[in-house]
């Protein structure tokens, strides 16, 4: 029913599916790991029909999809490493797009996307350590947080795009405090010195800032 390209499939139909999916990923995402013959629908179908969902102009579809996305790759993100990296992509050219199509309350729905993922614990650090720091990757985190930058200062006048592209940086500053905060627990703990991962993270986004 989340197959956009089936014609059969009407608005009202498709906007039925994705809250469907709402409530059970809702109700039982964490368990859905177990079940082996339904991962691989998840990693493919599903998946394929929810990009592709993206693409549509209807704002309340465009809506109940990413809510869907963000239920699923807030629980299965470990099983749905390509997936993640393909919609972040998909939002960031939504957000970048110059097409007459796409509408301002879009790309403000795409924005908000991204942050509202940035905001799970950890997730920050996942997206560099697993992406920008693997050679088969795009750098999913350099190539976001240089989005949020873009958009985090106004050029006319302020804007709900900016606001969010800034909450999405703050985000990523509460990272690196965390991290510190840690650091220094373990360093009063056992003196040791900060991890390579770390390291790495800290240094890249010092470059970032220049």
């Amino acid at each position: 029913l989340t197959n956009p390209l089936d014609r059969a499939n009407t608005e009202s139909m498709i906007l039925m599916a994705l809250n469907l999916l709402t409530v059970a990923l809702e109700a039982g995402a964490d368990y859905m790991q177990s079940f082996s013959l339904l991962m691989p629908l998840i990693k493919n179908e599903l998946c394929r029909a929810l990009l592709q969902l993206l693409d549509t102009e209807k704002l309340p579809v465009f809506a109940a999809t990413n809510r869907v996305c963000f239920l699923l790759f807030e629980s299965l993100r470990s099983d749905l490493k390509f997936q993640l990296e393909s919609y972040f992509m998909k939002l960031k050219s939504i957000v970048t797009s110059e097409q007459s199509r796409i509408s301002y309350e879009q790309k403000e729905m795409a924005l908000e996307s991204i942050v509202q993922l940035w905001r799970i614990a950890g997730l920050v650090t996942e997206l560099y350590l697993n992406y920008d720091c693997n050679l088969y990757c795009s750098n999913l985190f350099e190539d976001l947080t240089k989005l949020l930058l873009e958009n985090a200062f106004p050029v006319i006048g302020l804007r709900s795009i900016n606001l969010l592209s800034l909450d999405g940086l703050l985000t990523v500053i509460d990272t690196i405090d965390d991290n510190c905060v840690y650091r220094q627990a373990g360093i009063q703990q056992k003196n040791t010195s900060m991890t390579l991962a770390t390291t790495l993270f800290l240094y890249f986004l010092k470059r970032l800032a220049y």
